[in-house]
């Protein structure tokens, strides 16, 4: 069984539990078991001992300093730092080969460990960076071979999307959304070391994860973060569970 390590957890405004259930879900179809863990130090400590060393590492979650004022009353309870064991082991684990998948609110994690933001290739910028509340959204593909975009069509999902993120200038965008008078990448890859990086920006709630092609587009980037063939990648279909939920007379 191949494993992933999902670091989940943070302030209200996400059902991060749910959502990590329903990612897991998600990825299980392909044989890959998600183990979820809400603590920073055991989420680096796991990744730092080779006993524990998973194959996948998934960071949905909301960690991050809180110093922006209106994070007063919850900074107590909520407020992370990035150690260095934490830095130093995401990032050996990425660049000794490992895969990182970095959904939604990762953009927003460790902001005091810049690195991060070179890592997965965006940081939410708190004098520009912005979202409207969940509403439907046209996802479309960038033209381009990658296995993960191959036969995929626009898509519409009620998510929230990141307006203005400080993106570094070599991110291989294979999804965006037109937001905010410009296109805003919402999936895209990278390499770092030996390892590889898809970060999808997509993901406010389950509905948003159980979309059909949005379920397929998670399935195939945890099969190319495992460094699966390209073939078996571009293979990969939706699941007829997926397909249930886009056939509104099965309901």
């Amino acid at each position: 069984m191949t494993r992933n390590l999902l670091l989940s957890g943070g302030p209200t405004g996400h059902d991060f539990a749910g959502l990590a259930q329903t990612l897991a879900a998600a990825v299980a179809v392909d044989g890959i078991e998600s183990e979820t863990v809400d603590d920073v130090v055991e989420f680096a400590a796991r990744l730092a001992d080779p006993r524990t060393r998973p194959d996948l590492i998934t960071v949905f979650a909301l960690r991050f300093t809180m110093q922006h004022p209106r994070y007063a009353d919850t900074r107590a309870r909520w407020a992370s730092e990035a150690t260095e064991t934490m830095r130093s082991a995401i990032g050996s684990f990425v660049g000794q080969g490992g895969g990182l998948l970095a959904m939604h609110t990762a953009c927003v994690c460790f902001d005091d460990w810049p690195g991060w933001g070179e890592l997965i290739g965006a940081a939410w910028d708190w004098s520009a960076s912005s979202h409207e509340p969940p509403g439907p959204a046209l996802v479309q593909p960038v033209a381009g071979t990658h296995p993960l975009t191959e036969g995929i069509e626009s898509f519409t999902v009620t998510d929230e999307i990141y307006e203005s993120l400080a993106v570094r200038s070599d991110l291989e965008v294979l999804f965006e959304c037109d937001r905010g008078g410009a296109r805003q990448p919402i999936v895209w890859v990278r390499r770092h070391g030996a390892g590889r990086v898809v970060v999808d920006a997509l993901g406010h709630s389950a509905e948003s994860l159980q979309h059909p092609t949005h379920d397929l587009v998670l399935r195939r980037s945890a099969r190319w973060l495992l460094g699966e063939p390209d073939e078996v990648v571009r293979a990969t279909g939706p699941t007829s569970a997926a397909a249930d939920l886009s056939d509104p007379s099965r309901n």
